[in-house]
């Protein structure tokens, strides 16, 4: 038999996630029968209400204007792009305490960041148990673990006391824990910490810290720009202010959601830490990992960010048009949301972002009743993943019925298997 030459830990594992497979689905059905003819809530990207793919003028119009030597080059840290990063993520509530920012493709590539710079081999990273599949496999990947608490209790609410147990029991075992928390607008849920909630975390890692622990707590706020209005979605920075030793806070911020530049794969790690001396080994230790991982970055899109964020006028076109997009997304989530409760569909409490997740242990029967009938979601292991970026207003009306109505038929066809 020929030995398998791939190391242990990429053993088993594949690139292609349910989404993807979900979105080929779809594609397939799309060349037969015409996209027209499908409803497709595959894609975690805006598509407008003719069914059209969404990248913002403002964004257009600035990329178009580039010149040759905007786009091509090798690139290195830009200073006025990481601090137009932390000004677009932080908004009128940038904490305090020393914040440093260093380049990277994307939120990607900030998890990989944090995981590799953060943790050692072997050790646990803590997330919550609704979350983008590709935590997993970043820690899987790099030879860590990944163990999750409850995002949310019975009353619908942030679980802060399974937070706060599963802290305590992975630090019994470590001296050191990264935790990964997607808010607001929680992919795959749409589920917001409120800023209580996020008071209640950071009491947990403040006293955490002052034992004697470390802790990393790294907010991905990928889908920030469509949580809410521009400076109420961003508050909850300010209780990063004045963190105590052994306590360091990362964002991981994007140009994917928020310029609608998904493909182009731009962001930036952001550091909130208590001295200075956290920071600046943050900003050499990522200068480092990147230098050994893709090298540099993206050229374009770091001068789109510099035009844009260098022209008030540029920039409150950009505003304008995040808001209606923003508006556009909540008036289907409203649809389906509304038609759920009438039809008796559990759906996870929905506040804003791109996505809608309806709870079941059926997801994979469930999607492949639906398909049946041209309509393509995302299975995933606890649930149904429905992105409102993506489906026209037309084809809202009747969808959370049609889930509910493939929810029944999947729960007969088990119980005649039993």
């Amino acid at each position: 038999m020929d030995k398998c030459m791939i190391s242990s830990q990429f053993r088993g594992l594949s690139g292609i996630s349910s989404i993807a497979e979900a979105n080929a689905h779809a594609d397939r059905a799309a060349q037969e029968k015409g996209e027209n003819h499908i409803l497709r809530g595959t894609s975690g990207c805006i598509f407008d209400d003719e069914g059209r793919f969404v990248m913002m003028k403002t964004v257009q119009r600035a990329y178009r204007q580039l010149v040759p030597e905007q786009i091509a080059p090798y690139v290195s840290e830009l200073d006025s792009y990481l601090e137009d990063c932390m000004s677009q993520c932080f908004g009128e509530s940038r904490p305090d305490g020393y914040i440093r920012a260093c380049t990277v493709p994307g939120s990607t590539g900030a998890l990989h960041h944090a995981v590799c710079g953060y943790t050692e081999p072997g050790d646990i990273v803590l997330t919550t148990d609704w979350h983008w599949g590709s935590y997993e496999n970043l820690c899987i990947h790099n030879g860590r673990r990944m163990e999750q608490f409850h995002l949310l209790n019975d009353r619908g609410t942030f679980d802060l006391e399974d937070f706060a147990r599963k802290v305590g029991q992975i630090l019994k075992y470590q001296d050191s824990l990264l935790i990964l928390l997607n808010s607001p607008a929680n992919n795959p849920t749409g589920y917001n910490l409120s800023a209580k909630e996020w008071t209640g975390v950071v009491h947990v890692l403040k006293k955490t810290a002052l034992s004697g622990k470390s802790v990393i707590l790294l907010c991905d706020v990928a889908y920030l720009d469509f949580s809410g209005e521009a400076d109420e979605c961003r508050q909850f920075f300010r209780c990063f202010s004045d963190l105590p030793p052994n306590l360091l806070v990362l964002a991981a911020y994007t140009m994917s959601k928020g310029f609608t530049l998904y493909g182009q794969r731009a962001g930036a790690l952001i550091c909130i830490a208590s001295t200075r001396r956290e920071a600046d080994e943050f900003v050499r230790v990522c200068q480092c990992m990147s230098k050994c991982t893709w090298g540099s970055c993206n050229r374009a899109p770091m001068h789109v960010m510099r035009a844009l964020c260098g022209s008030p006028s540029l920039l409150k076109d950009l505003n304008r048009e995040r808001t209606e997009n923003r508006n556009m997304i909540s008036r289907r989530a409203d649809i389906f949301t509304r038609e759920a409760k009438v039809s008796g569909l559990d759906m996870i409490p929905y506040i804003c972002g791109f996505f809608i997740t309806v709870p079941t242990l059926h997801a994979k029967q469930i999607c492949s009743i639906l398909e049946t009938y041209n309509i393509f979601l995302v299975p995933l292991p606890q649930g149904i993943r429905i992105a409102v970026c993506s489906i026209p207003l037309r084809q809202m009306p009747g969808l959370a019925g049609s889930v509910k109505a493939a929810a029944n038929e999947a729960s007969t066809l088990n119980f005649q298997g039993a």
